[in-house]
């Protein structure tokens, strides 16, 4: 008996505890039935229950208010236990709960009915209980042709339904055994429950036969899979979910759900072990989790990171284990029990991340990180398909050239002459007040200040200027400074020079005939622009070194892009086979030996006067080239197909919302689409009432049709630089669209369609830090056509427009960085509903599902950093404040409307709701940190240390501090010091002047005026007599009084002193 091993701890503490007391009650149970301690004294059977249940157990029985006799008493013992164990049951809510299982994807049959049969218990249908399962297993089960089988059966009971549903799965698994075939590679595999159900065989319709190829019925010949690559082994002819390629079969310990709190698909991965030794580069890594380090195996495939219970016990403090909506299955269908979800932080150097990690009962040797988690850690980078379709550069040519003309390649580039910046009539100057910067900033700033000074770029400004600009300061991802001035108000009064630009189809008009091209583009082209002493006194800004100025043309000022493309035109303008159009220089030739000699002379005229180019974007001697959004070749000029890519990389519909959008954009663009009605007709079908989703060939190829229409003319226009353009931009919760509009016969008709999926960061941006990278990657991606041009940007979102309008130290870290890369752009942003932006709407919500490398992220997550290391205050304290902010409901409902818009933000935060952002957890205004009212009081006191006064208190606390009523707060604060009150200065008291008395009466008066019921009075006393005058006055003028003061003297005959 003594082999018998005792139950495991009972844990009480943490996961289920009512499913954790019911299991042990019942293997204690067995335990002293198998062990013989079912006959012992009730007393020693309560000693042995708390033995085996060990120290949660006995600190809970401690707790139960029980006589010596009832704690003797084992029956009474664990009916304490159950109470404590079990908690109140919802009747509607556990029937709701029941209703609404259904049958997962790979799910077993019998695992299902024991799901039910378990849920059931807490629902009290009494004598209906096997008729309530039945029917839920009907109704829940995924197999449709099973369904129908069980409605067809007559008299249907439990017992005979769960016989067909076993029966039909066994078949079915037996079927796929017998089609398959066994190869030997090792796989992971990756599944997404997408909505449409198996195409059934139509009985009516004998025509139609199921495809071996797309796994679909339809007619002969239109098979959608026709021609289409394999996303499996990349052959044409066939999809992914037939592909005979299959794979080595492994050990599969783990899946992956979606990510929480949003579990809205069924996903599963398998990671896989093959059973060899692993290589030398094993794919893990040690991390911090909360205060200890566990060592995790970086899966990619993986949607979510999973802890065992043991790894989750080692955390201290143990975080709250909630219960989690997620199905976990292994590769086989069985399904995986999750002990719950919590939320952890996570360090890896010095980045740091708070996620949802599953635990799982079983031991996890190693712990999985899934691939969100790895990117945001920075384990993981992305690596995407390169573009098989342009050809690689010339990079022979291009190292020949380098050394032939190494001059064009070093240096910072001086063009001849200087640039005088002209001022409208009556222009008046602003000047801005200095900016903080960061003492830890400091010494890097004045260094970077000096360094510029010896370039040549800047001059330090010791005489009184009219003008005085903002200084920005931008930290680059090397740690390094780059230096920027807030030109709004300087821009508002420049005059602009409006040099011609040749049109795109001038300069493709010349390229009849040519067979090679290059391309050339100059580094920081701006910069190599000298200006005159007047104008770069216009540059000037402040710093907390003195104020500097530019010498030469810096980024931002409106004129610039004009004035640089007048300049470069003025030296190439001779040479043929030679176009400028703005910051691109393009030359071409009709033989190899015509355009090398072409290039030749223009490399040396750009040596002559002083020009330095980007050797990263010059492409030389190429027989295929982007330029002006379109393409060069040999052939012609072809269409560039990023123009088009967001409509023909769109996913296809997976359910009637999806379609209903879709077809709203073509709808809007629809009268420029012949026989519009009969094309859409297959997809409208699938949006009539109770109708079933069902997508085959007929609505594939309507799809394809679709896609081609609203890529090609009459629908997308060609771009006409004599017509007006706009850029209409949108922000969706988890993408980017983006359309340029071209004026056609008084519509706004498509140039060119872009859109993006959100990095996992920027979809936790509140909506006006997702609305203003719109902008940015709608300018950008279409910048050969709205470069140089005053263009109208429209967005739904008004906040995002006064922003644009205020100073940039003024906006939320997030956004300046943003805002300082569209300052070369000349924007005018304009609200417009969201029901009218229907394509970029439509292009943000149906982006492509291959994600694409941001820029934007790194750029401002960079930025952030930086102006939050600028802030004084340490790490933590951050983490309090941050940890403060999570706790204040006040502030949680101001994120909460930053986030979505879903909840009425409070009044106080309303009027600069735009103002405001989310830097690690803490609520930032400017460069100001939002303190939670728990802190508030922390926050008075270190602000008072040293007992300065009010006005001081207040300019310390405004520099980095901000709450509602904080000025009313530190004047209290202040005024209830008791040392400030010892020792304040007391206003000394005025002595008593003695004057003059004078020798007669009305020599001297005194006057004073006076307020009653609202009306003014002049009160006038005799030095002599003493005696007073009033006189009611019509007005509290000076006029007033000195006519009544003349009309006092000549009734006194005297004349007043």
């Amino acid at each position: 008996m003594a082999d018998i091993r005792q139950p495991d701890e009972l844990v009480l503490l943490t996961g289920n505890i009512a499913e954790n007391w019911r299991k042990f009650r019942q293997e204690f149970e067995l335990y002293m039935i198998a062990s013989g301690h079912d006959g012992k004294p009730e007393k020693q059977k309560v000693a042995l229950l708390l033995h085996v249940a060990r120290k949660q157990a006995i600190d809970v029985f401690n707790t139960f208010a029980l006589t010596e006799e009832q704690k003797a008493d084992y029956d009474v013992v664990v009916q304490r236990f159950e109470t404590y164990c079990s908690p109140k049951t919802n009747e509607t809510y556990e029937r709701y709960m029941f209703n609404s299982r259904k049958q997962f994807q790979g799910e077993a049959v019998e695992q299902f009915v024991t799901e039910l049969k378990i849920r059931v218990q807490s629902c009290n249908f009494g004598d209906l209980r096997d008729s309530m399962i039945r029917d839920r297993l009907v109704l829940g089960i995924t197999s449709q042709r099973v369904r129908e089988r069980l409605l067809r059966e007559e008299d249907l009971t439990l017992g005979k339904a769960v016989q067909i549903c076993q029966a039909a799965e066994i078949s079915e698994r037996q079927i796929q055994t017998i089609a398959a075939t066994v190869d030997g590679d090792a796989s992971i595999n990756y599944c997404t429950t997408r909505g449409r159900h198996q195409q059934r065989k139509p009985t009516q319709t004998p025509t139609k036969m199921k495809c071996s190829c797309c796994d679909t019925f339809h007619a002969p010949r239109a098979c959608p899979a026709y021609g289409k690559p394999c996303n499996k082994c990349g052959k044409k002819g066939h999809f992914a979910r037939v592909c005979r390629t299959k794979a080595k079969r492994g050990k599969v310990r783990y899946v992956a759900h979606s990510e929480p709190p949003e579990y809205t698909n069924e996903l599963f991965v398998g990671l896989v072990n093959n059973g060899h030794k692993e290589g030398k580069r094993k794919w893990t890594q040690k991390l911090q989790l909360e205060n200890c380090w566990v060592s995790f195996k970086l899966d990619t495939g993986s949607d979510v990171s999973i802890i065992s219970e043991q790894q989750y016990l080692k955390l201290k403090p143990t975080p709250q284990l909630e219960k989690s909506p997620a199905v976990m299955t292994s590769y086989s269908g069985e399904r995986i029990q999750s002990l719950g979800v919590c939320r952890v932080s996570v360090r890896y150097k010095k980045r740091k991340i708070a996620t949802f990690m599953e635990v799982v009962q079983d031991e996890c040797r190693p712990a999985l990180l899934g691939g969100n988690d790895c990117e945001m850690l920075g384990l993981l980078k992305r690596v995407h398909l390169i573009e098989a379709g342009r050809k690689p550069q010339n990079e022979p040519m291009k190292e020949e050239i380098k050394k032939k003309h190494s001059q064009l390649f070093r240096g910072n580039g001086a063009l001849p002459g200087v640039h005088t910046i002209v001022l409208k009539d009556g222009a008046t100057g602003v000047i801005h007040a200095p900016r903080r910067v960061a003492v830890a900033k400091r010494p890097q700033l004045k260094k970077e200040l000096d360094r510029q000074v010896k370039l040549g770029f800047l001059a330090k400004v010791d005489e009184p200027t009219e003008w005085v600009n903002s200084l920005v300061i931008v930290e680059k991802a090397n740690g390094q400074m780059r230096l920027c001035i807030d030109p709004k108000d300087l821009n508002k009064e420049i005059k602009r020079e409006h040099f011609q630009i040749p049109t795109k189809e001038e300069i493709l008009g010349k390229l009849a005939n040519a067979k090679y091209f290059s391309k050339m583009d100059a580094t920081a082209g701006f910069h190599q622009i000298q200006l005159d002493k007047k104008s770069s006194m216009l540059t000037t800004f402040n710093t907390p070194f003195g104020r500097y100025r530019y010498l030469r043309l810096p980024m931002g000022i409106c004129s610039a892009p004009e004035v640089f493309h007048k300049t470069m035109h003025q030296f190439l303008e001779d040479f043929e086979g030679v176009s400028v159009y703005m910051d691109d220089i393009i030359v071409w030739g009709s033989t190899e030996a015509e355009h090398d000699e072409r290039l030749e002379k223009t490399l040396e005229r750009l040596t002559q006067v002083g020009l330095v180019l980007n050797v990263d974007k010059c492409y030389f001697r190429q027989a295929e080239l982007p330029y002006l959004g379109e393409v060069v070749t040999q052939d012609g000029v072809k269409p560039d197909p990023e123009k088009v890519q967001a409509v023909t990389d769109m996913p296809t519909p997976t359910n009637a919302t999806e379609l209903q959008r879709v077809l709203g954009m073509v709808t809007y663009l629809g009268r420029y689409i012949p026989n519009l009605s009969a094309r859409t007709a297959p997809l409208r079908s699938l949006l009539g009432k109770d109708i079933e989703w069902q997508w085959n060939a007929e609505q594939e190829a309507a799809w394809i049709g679709i896609k081609e229409a609203l890529t090609k003319h009459p629908v997308l226009q060609y771009y006409d630089e004599s017509k007006a353009i706009k850029v209409s931009s949108d922000a969706s919760k988890d993408g980017i669209g983006a359309v340029l509009l071209q004026e056609t016969k008084g519509e706004w008709m498509p140039v060119a369609y872009a859109s993006r999926s959100m990095t996992t960061a920027e979809k936790n941006y509140a909506q006006i830090e997702k609305e203003q990278p719109s902008v940015v990657f709608a300018c950008e991606r279409f910048h050969s056509y709205i470069y140089g041009r005053r263009v109208l940007v429209e967005t739904d979102h008004k906040p995002l427009i006064s922003i644009s309008k205020k100073q940039l130290g003024d906006a939320p870290p997030r956004l300046q960085r943003l805002l300082l890369r569209i300052q070369k752009y000349d924007l005018v942003l304009e609200y417009t509903p969201g029901k009218y932006l229907v394509i970029a709407d439509t292009l943000s919500r149906s982006y492509p599902s291959k994600r694409t490398e941001s820029t934007t992220e790194s750029e401002v997550h960079i930025h952030v950093c930086a102006v939050k290391s600028g802030l004084p205050v340490s790490e933590r304290k951050w983490e309090q404040i941050a940890e403060a902010t999570a706790n204040d409901e006040e502030l949680q409902r101001v994120v909460c409307c930053m986030s979505d818009g879903t909840v009425v933000c409070p009044k106080p935060y309303l009027t600069f709701i735009d103002e405001l952002s989310i830097v690690d957890g803490v609520i930032v205004k400017g460069q100001r940190v939002v303190v939670p009212r728990s802190m508030r009081t922390q926050m008075l006191q270190l602000v008072h240390e040293g007992h300065m006064g009010i006005e001081k208190c207040k300019r310390r606390a405004r520099e980095i501090l901000y709450w509602p009523n904080m000025n009313q707060d530190i004047y209290e604060t202040v005024s209830r010091c008791d040392v400030c009150q010892e020792h304040r200065y007391a206003q000394p008291k005025e002595p008593l002047r003695m004057h003059e008395r004078p020798n007669r009466p009305w020599a001297k008066v005194g006057c004073d005026l006076f307020y009653l019921k609202q009306k003014p009075y002049l009160l006038t006393i005799d030095y002599y007599s003493h005696y007073p005058e009033t006189a009611l006055l019509a007005s509290e003028t000076s006029g007033q009084v000195i006519i009544h003061l003349k009309g006092c003297s000549r009734d006194m005959a005297y004349q007043a002193q």
